[in-house]
């Protein structure tokens, strides 16, 4: 293989010494390499799947901040204008306490009581 290559670089040799000297002595000027390496890069093409992760990391992000928005205004307005109620029967003798009402579709199981000794509690928040 060596010797191949080395037959290779003889003939280029002779055939370049063959040349008129003009032609072997001639430099480029500086500019040229530069025009040349203009010429030939190419600009950098973001590739498809680049594409394509930006659109979809853009979209996403707009979803989730209006699934975000949306949610904070549902719970702002389902808790807005109710008022807390707290609901107290002294009682010794009950067994089970429970209110019923618009608010709970009339559910007597819906709304319990919690016993506190003598005392039956429940904290609700409810329109006015």
């Amino acid at each position: 293989m060596k010797a191949v290559n080395e037959k290779k670089e003889k003939a280029i040799q002779q055939k370049l010494s063959a040349l008129p000297s003009y032609i072997r002595k001639q430099k480029a000027p500086a500019y040229l390499a530069h025009k040349v390496i203009q010429t030939l890069s190419l600009p950098e093409q973001p590739r498809q799947t680049e594409k394509l992760s930006f659109f979809v990391l853009r979209w996403s992000l707009a979803i989730v901040i209006f699934w975000v928005i949306g949610i904070s205004l549902f719970l702002k307005l389902t808790n807005e204008n109710k008022v807390k109620i707290r609901f107290v029967v002294i009682n010794q003798n009950a067994q089970e306490i429970a209110i019923a009402g618009d608010f709970n579709k009339w559910d007597k199981n819906a709304n319990k009581l919690i016993r506190n000794g003598d005392r039956w509690l429940l904290d609700m928040n409810l329109k006015p």
